[in-house]
């Protein structure tokens, strides 16, 4: 019998490079989410001056793509305040501001339709940062694959720590970057949420508060960090479990970087909302017990 996971294909994959000749930006970008429920998975951006980074093959596998552009963010010319801004101003205006509009082209893998709003995102972080609006240049490639792909292509990365996110920190510590972080409200009128009321795929506002030297040192790869400012930065939740000292909510950065935070529950925090499905409509129940009624007397009766 043919497997039937292997037809329904909810998960999408964008890779794409982006140059701005003109002041010398060049960029990667990687997006993984649920196209039926509508929630991002995983994301990541790297930006810079080195025309190198635009050299990027977009056709490689997107777990390939990713370290690659995670292996740039370590690079001298690496521009990390405007990294976090092209993330946010995409991770906002896809799971957000214009979910339907995004969700509707990557049905049809209208690539071109995606690749304008990418743009536009791009254009706007770059025409705030550098005063000037400027003309860019993108490539893109998306694909459908189903959960059993995605699991098996991250089955390289998961090897040591799909089963440590329960773990304590001592226990993980050879296997993962375990930072300590706090999660924190929006700086804007962003919705909040009581922390008891987060779950797993839900993206929170987080800053990393762990002053090791690796803490610190990937704070700043991550822009977290501007000296000795701590900027809040969203992460998807990896995982949520009850303490006794709290919940305890789990993040994740890249590959290999998660965050931990332990809150009280009732502490409210940032969270880019996730569009909703269709409200349950009771007066669908009452509708059919009307006609139950109406068979019951008219009919049977």
């Amino acid at each position: 019998m043919r497997n039937i996971s292997r037809d329904i294909k909810p998960l999408g994959v964008i890779k794409c490079k982006f140059k701005a000749d003109e002041v010398s930006i060049y960029g990667l970008l990687l997006f993984i989410f649920n196209s039926r429920n509508k929630r991002i998975i995983r994301y990541a951006a790297v930006t810079g001056c080195n025309p190198e980074i635009y050299e990027s093959d977009v056709d490689k596998q997107w777990f390939a793509f990713e370290k690659d552009l995670y292996s740039r963010r370590l690079k001298d010319g690496s521009l990390r305040e405007i990294t976090q801004k092209i993330e946010e101003a995409i991770v906002l205006r896809i799971q957000e501001e214009a979910a339907d509009d995004f969700y509707s082209l990557w049905e049809v893998l209208n690539i071109d339709g995606i690749k304008d709003i990418f743009s536009g995102c791009i254009i706007e972080v770059i025409r705030y940062d550098t005063g000037r609006e400027y003309d860019i240049f993108i490539e893109m490639k998306g694909q459908k694959i189903n959960l059993r792909q995605f699991k098996y292509l991250t089955d390289a990365e998961k090897i040591n720590d799909e089963f440590m996110l329960h773990l304590g920190k001592e226990d993980t510590e050879n296997f993962l970057i375990d930072l300590d972080i706090d999660l924190v409200k929006n700086k804007d009128a962003n919705p909040s949420i009581r922390v008891e009321k987060v779950e797993a795929g839900d993206m929170v506002v987080t800053r990393i508060i762990d002053d090791r030297d690796i803490g610190v040192y990937l704070a700043h790869l991550l822009g977290g960090r501007k000296e000795d400012e701590l900027i809040s930065l969203p992460a998807t939740v990896e995982d949520v479990k009850d303490t006794e000292d709290g919940v305890e909510i789990i993040v994740r950065y890249g590959p290999g970087i998660i965050g931990r935070a332990v809150e009280n529950p009732k502490k409210k925090i940032g969270i880019i909302k996730t569009p909703m499905a269709s409200p349950f409509r009771w007066w669908y129940i009452i509708i059919a017990f009307v006609m139950v009624v109406l068979y019951y007397f008219l009919v049977i009766k």
